[in-house]
């Protein structure tokens, strides 16, 4: 997202941890030869810098990801116009709460966040003040049904399901001789992937998304116009929802919108860090004074251009090259209220 930032012409600066190690370094250089002020990257003795795998297969992309157990504190900051929130550790609850201070003490400073797996997991509950400070939330479809899941509990089974699976169960258990459950790791999407709400707690915004149907349904729950309006209740000004080539759907408390995917020049080669390109652009451009469906036009060009690349930071564009894409885009290519 910083990189993403400085190309556009945005002056930025990352808050974050590393290692005193070769990693570390390397890090720290690859970010100054980006125009990404690092003097606020802390350096800890001892320890390493955080090391991610990319399981990598056609276009798609797994990302194994491990944190190590940082001394997270904030250093003192400037006063930024917009703070990009992202993905921290499972070691970081303090954290959350120094960082709600600190905007609770700059009431001018606007916030993106875009919540990674552990911030996700830990519930809604306990970064609210995250939530409610957000002017800009975004996630991908699934995060966005994490979230929701966590917010609410699924609803019990019906009774014909219920006896349906115990018929099954029954017919079945002279053959069962072993069965066995494996989850994935909990770290397996670090970039972008249950405590019920509290009793009386307010319901989503009615606007145009309006929807009769049970919010968080278990034979619902990837619809997006509910998913918009639940993640809306949180608190943030605007709420983004990607859905990979799907393209991406706002909404803005009032209306909700589809933005289509910018068509692939050619096919993609992989698409490690098109959430983070699509995130840290559309932010770059609310930063350069865009109303945000203007913003949202912008978001999906670097995205296709990162996806012609292997990694997230070689397809990253600058100001001119977003607006020549623009420039050039079908007619098709345009937000529709839905």
């Amino acid at each position: 997202a910083a990189v993403a930032a400085a190309r556009l012409g945005l002056k930025s600066s990352l808050v974050s941890n590393v290692g005193d190690d070769q990693n570390g370094k390397d890090c720290a250089v690859e970010l100054g030869k980006n125009g990404v002020a690092t003097d606020l990257v802390r350096v800890h003795k001892g320890k390493p810098t955080n090391y991610h795998f990319v399981l990598w297969y056609g276009s798609d992309r797994t990302i194994l990801t491990n944190h190590v157990d940082y001394d997270y504190r904030l250093p003192k900051l400037p006063t930024p116009k917009w703070v990009y929130l992202t993905s921290l550790s499972s070691h970081s609850n303090n954290y959350h709460e120094e960082i709600a201070n600190w905007l609770d003490a700059h009431p001018t400073v606007k916030l993106a966040f875009q919540p990674g797996t552990f911030q996700i997991k830990i519930g809604h509950e306990r970064l609210k003040r995250l939530y409610a400070r957000a002017d800009v939330l975004i996630v991908n479809k699934e995060e966005a049904q994490n979230i929701a899941d966590l917010m609410s509990p699924p609803l019990p089974p019906r009774h014909d399901e219920v006896s349906s699976f115990a018929s099954a169960s029954l017919r079945q258990s002279r053959d069962l001789s072993l069965a066995a459950t494996v989850e994935a790791a909990d770290a397996i999407n670090d970039v972008f992937s249950r405590q019920p709400s509290p009793a009386g707690e307010s319901s989503p915004p009615r606007g145009a998304c309006d929807e009769t149907e049970e919010l968080l349904s278990p034979r619902g729950r990837g619809d997006i116009k509910p998913l918009l309006q639940t993640l809306a209740s949180l608190g943030p000004k605007l709420v983004i929802i990607t859905d990979n080539t799907n393209g991406a759907f706002m909404f803005d408390g009032d209306h909700c919108y589809k933005m289509p995917m910018y068509p692939d020049p050619r096919p993609a080669v992989e698409r490690t860090g098109c959430g983070d390109a699509f995130a840290s652009t559309f932010v770059s451009a609310l930063a350069m004074g865009k109303p945000p469906l203007e913003a949202l036009t912008w978001a999906p060009v670097n995205p296709m251009s990162v996806a012609q690349f292997v990694g997230s930071r070689e397809g990253l564009l600058s100001r001119d090259q977003i607006e020549w894409w623009l420039d050039r885009a079908p007619d098709e290519y345009r937000a529709k209220e839905i």
